[in-house]
């Protein structure tokens, strides 16, 4: 099966003594026939995001199967141009904002939040945001399409957020979520048919969630090459600018 995982990390997680090393994560893309993913190290979103994306950037390169993610921390402040440098420079294929873990969470109208987005808007990389019941979903959609990048929720399953997200795919082209929390009967088949299945992304959340449970809700809504169109499992090409196998193409 041909599948690229957007959603994926691996590391440690402070608050638990779960493995979720770069092993697990590799193991269960094989076990579950996932060819390639977006990912990126927990080092980023939990202790020093430049670090981590060190890290990252190092694990991307010794597996070609994995695609390098970079972690941005919305409170860094001063030193946020280099930043952007190493991102530009290592090859990263998006960018995802932590925010609500160890970082705080900055309110996203703030000017500052504003200039990371100035400062992305050249690079065109898609942006990632974890979705909480407390995130500014209709403020990243507007600047997002203000300057012009692709931008991706994550784990927005639950009824509080995917109705907000509906509409705001409705009214960008460049609206995407992902897959990992969308369960239960008929919530899948009722996004696709709100927004389209383009504007869907398979994402696991691996290792956090089985990688199982996601594939299940997408085969069993039918969205594959055979069912109601190239769906999400296959959708993120355009999305992430990566080739046929998974690997990153130029920009």
């Amino acid at each position: 099966m041909f599948a690229i995982d957007i959603n994926t990390c691996f590391g440690v997680q402070p608050t638990t003594p779960v493995d979720y090393g770069l092993e697990t994560l590799t193991h269960e893309m094989a076990r579950h026939g996932i060819t390639a993913a977006l990912t990126l190290s927990l080092r980023g979103v939990h202790d020093d995001h430049v670090s981590g994306n060190t890290e990252t950037l190092a694990a991307c390169r010794a597996n070609s199967r994995l695609i390098p993610v970079a972690a941005i921390n919305p409170l860094r402040g001063l030193g946020l141009a280099e930043d952007i440098a190493q991102i530009k420079a290592g090859g990263f294929r998006a960018v995802r904002f932590c925010l609500g873990v160890t970082f705080e969470d900055r309110p996203p109208d703030s000017l500052f939040f504003r200039r990371i987005f100035e400062l992305l808007a050249p690079l065109h990389l898609p942006v990632m945001v974890p979705v909480t019941p407390s995130t500014e979903i209709s403020w990243f959609a507007r600047v997002a399409a203000e300057f012009d990048l692709p931008l991706v929720f994550l784990g927005s399953g639950n009824g509080s957020t995917l109705p907000e997200i509906a509409e705001a795919a409705r009214r960008y082209s460049g609206i995407y979520t992902d897959s990992s929390r969308i369960g239960g009967p008929g919530v899948m088949d009722g996004l696709v048919g709100e927004i389209g299945v383009e504007h869907l992304l398979y994402g696991s959340n691996l290792p956090f969630l089985t990688a199982q449970a996601s594939l299940n809700a997408v085969f069993v809504s039918g969205l594959t090459p055979r069912g109601k169109g190239p769906g999400p499992v296959w959708q993120c090409r355009a999305a992430f600018r990566t080739g046929r196998n998974g690997s990153a193409t130029a920009t």
